[in-house]
């Protein structure tokens, strides 16, 4: 039976609609030549990479035989290569609100090491100052101190755009929690905030509990703290004391870091 050609399926024109796509692609000779050969050249550099040919999120950069299972409309060939991630998270998200320190002014804000962490770099934090100052005004004695709120690189950019959130749960409930020390902190991330806080009139707890912020200041208190070695934790008692503020306007961020931990020290027996 001899096949009948249209103006659309013309074998001429098939092959001149390939000619301008490969001219189009920047396709060479090169991609047609000897396979062994072609290896030996592209391991010695003297050819450039093969151009990419999409095909809906599929590319014929690299050529490997199909299986036989595949039953999915791909062209032979073509092999899928997912695309690449465009979120970006941690410091380089929040870039335009951060300002790189030189690593002698490290001190001023965070320690440069524990005895399980080492600082590796830390940045100031751009963020409005005026509510905390104006909340700290209200209060006779508003107790401010410096201190430390760990958390991962997913959370960075929020917080150095609205500041510490309250969480939704916890020891003593729903609200920003803060350690005193990185040791603390940096258990819970590897990025540690160096916060003024205010705490006022500090509630000492010994048991945890559900606690409200509202009607902690309703009492005359700002936050609570739970106590080191005294204050019941889960399977013990903490082994840090540990500050909790219920509003965000108590805490201010004023620089972030970046902490790597340091590997137990090898014991080498004599």
């Amino acid at each position: 039976m001899r096949t009948k050609f249209g103006r659309h399926n013309h074998p001429a024109k098939l092959k001149r609609e390939a000619l301008k796509r490969a001219t189009e692609q920047k396709k060479t000779i090169d991609e047609y030549m000897d396979p062994v050969e072609k290896f030996v050249k592209q391991a010695a550099g003297l050819l450039d990479p093969p151009p990419t040919v999409s095909y809906h999120g599929w590319s014929r950069r690299q050529k490997l035989p199909e299986p036989a299972f595949r039953r999915d409309p791909v062209p032979r060939g073509y092999v899928y290569s997912p695309p690449k991630p465009t979120h970006v998270e941690g410091i380089e998200a929040a870039a335009d609100k951060l300002i790189p320190l030189d690593k002698s002014e490290f001190g001023r804000y965070l320690p440069l090491a524990t005895l399980s962490y080492r600082l590796v770099e830390c940045y100031k934090i751009k963020r409005d100052s005026t509510k905390f100052h104006q909340l700290a005004a209200r209060l006779a004695e508003p107790n401010i101190r410096l201190v430390y709120h760990g958390t991962r690189g997913g959370s960075i950019v929020g917080i150095t755009n609205m500041g510490l959130c309250q969480g939704r749960h916890g020891m003593f409930g729903g609200g920003i929690y803060l350690a005193p020390n990185i040791e603390k902190a940096a258990a819970f991330g590897r990025y540690v905030i160096a916060c003024r806080a205010i705490l006022g009139n500090q509630k000492e707890v010994e048991t945890s509990g559900n606690v409200n912020g509202d009607q902690l200041w309703a009492e005359g208190y700002q936050s609570v703290w739970g106590m080191r070695a005294k204050t019941a934790s889960w399977g013990g008692k903490l082994t840090w004391d540990e500050y909790v503020v219920y509003f965000r306007d108590q805490v201010l961020p004023i620089a972030i870091g970046r902490y790597e931990f340091l590997p137990a020290p090898k014991v080498v027996a004599k």
